[in-house]
């Protein structure tokens, strides 16, 4: 839960914030992502969980968390103000739909009520939503802090307890929390920026700090700097699938071919990961799926390289009906199947137009073959992942004979021919019943002219 205020206007965020007192996180390469509509969380000192400012077409949001300390919400006060004054002069409470137009305006909004009001309807409302006996995760400025169940107890009665509960009480515990992970976790932020991990990742705490530094490297220098922290992070640590998702991601940066040493190891980690946890390796797949379907290919591919060295399983294993792309739901249903060594059929009937049987695995490897043709994605031809794709995808080329079609424009944009001309012979061969469209294709136009052609168009090219 969240509290947004737009202050409309083309001023720039970067310059404004600038001038906020005791802004954390004023680095020119973060307030460049912001500049670029990347929302930055900035803090100040006592902040229990920062505020987060977006730029957007309309204007800059300032965005205000549920339980916010004191510092929290003076700081989006102020931002609110720098704003308005360097823009047209006034603010949009998003929540309430009010129109605020001067400075005076917001400062009578947001005054010393509102700032009470706030701090201590956010804690008790976190409460009131939650499962008492849960653990609770709040977003904050240098970690993901966390609210044990026991915490939670112990604040409730100090607090007074159900049947008479303090929310003022409650909220100063909670908030004290908050302010006390953040204030510890601070300095670990610093040894990160000079690339020293000894120690701080050897607990979940520090995973999550971890995490939240890496979420706040920006631009060139900040992406190198987080490069050697994941490189000297060791690989039980790197094993965290927060910080796995966060590794991979910038393997797309640092090393779009895949072949820097860090990139071999995240993605060796990455497929150790996903092996054993086939909920997680289709969240993968369908991640990857999704951002090539978004022109992101750089990422997708980084992705699809875990999937594709990902071990075989065998057909029996499970089963989906598509012919092509599915949401992220369905894959996870599928791989629960899988990990349960269940069959089961989902049906796709209003997602596509054609219905087959078709293995798990062998989807995956069918859209990661179509993400890593050059004439789709609009990369430089990277050969050694197109050979790499092709070994590791032809053995399901008989379950989902479409990855054959894909194979054969791999291997004809690395030059390889004859196996194009193999992979075309055995799509006919396994049933594929679009081969009209394979011999249109202009990519393999070329092929046309080839002695073999028509034998592998009917099969029986070998």
């Amino acid at each position: 839960m969240s509290y947004s205020i737009l202050v409309p206007g083309e001023a720039a965020p970067s310059g404004t914030l600038c001038q906020v007192p005791g802004l954390l996180w004023c680095s020119e390469e973060s307030l460049a992502a912001l500049d670029k509509g990347v929302e930055v969380l900035v803090a100040c000192e006592g902040a229990a969980r920062g505020v987060a400012v977006t730029r957007t077409d309309e204007g800059t949001v300032v965005r205000m968390f549920t339980a916010s300390s004191p510092a929290d919400v003076d700081l989006a006060i102020q931002a609110v103000l720098a704003l308005a004054a360097a823009g047209d002069g006034g603010a949009v409470d998003e929540e309430d739909g009010d129109e605020l137009f001067s400075a005076a305006e917001i400062k009578q909004a947001y005054g010393a009520e509102f700032r009470e009001d706030y701090v201590r309807w956010g804690p008790a409302a976190i409460v009131e939503d939650i499962d008492p006996d849960a653990t609770v995760c709040l977003t904050g400025p240098w970690v993901t802090s966390t609210l044990t169940e026991a915490q939670l107890h112990e604040a409730f009665e100090q607090a007074g307890g159900d049947d008479h509960l303090d929310e003022q009480k409650l909220s100063d515990a909670v908030l004290a929390i908050l302010v006390a992970e953040q204030d510890a976790a601070r300095p670990l932020h610093t040894r990160l920026d000079a690339g020293d991990v000894t120690g701080i990742a050897c607990s979940q705490q520090g995973q999550m700090v971890v995490a939240a530094w890496l979420g706040h490297q920006y631009g060139p220098t900040g992406a190198e700097r987080a490069w050697r922290v994941l490189g000297a992070l060791p690989a039980d640590v790197l094993a965290t699938q927060m910080l796995l998702d966060q590794a991979l991601w910038l393997s797309a940066q640092m090393s779009p071919d895949g072949d820097d040493p860090v990139a071999v190891q995240i993605r060796d980690v990455a497929v150790r990961v996903a092996a054993g946890n086939p909920t997680y390796a289709a969240r993968l797949a369908s991640n990857a799926l999704q951002m090539a379907q978004d022109g992101a290919f750089g990422l997708s591919l980084a992705v699809f390289d875990v999937v594709v060295a990902l071990p075989q399983v065998t057909s029996e294993s499970a089963t989906v009906v598509s012919t092509g792309s599915f949401d992220e739901r369905d894959q996870v249903l599928a791989a629960e199947r899988l990990a349960h060594d269940e069959v089961g059929l989902l049906d796709f009937t209003a997602q596509t137009s054609r219905i087959e049987q078709v293995n798990l695995q062998a989807s995956w490897m069918c859209n990661a073959t179509w993400a890593a043709q050059a004439d789709n994605n609009k990369l430089p031809v990277n050969a050694a992942r197109a050979r790499h794709y092709i070994e590791r995808a032809e053995p399901y080329g008989p379950v989902n004979p479409p990855v054959f079609f894909n194979l054969a424009c791999l291997a004809f944009e690395i030059g390889d021919h004859l196996a194009a001309l193999r992979f075309v012979s055995l799509a006919k061969q396994h049933g594929y019943p679009r081969m009209a469209t394979i011999a249109e294709e202009p990519l393999l136009a070329p092929l046309q002219t080839h002695p073999q052609w028509p034998a592998a168009l009917a099969g029986t090219y070998s």
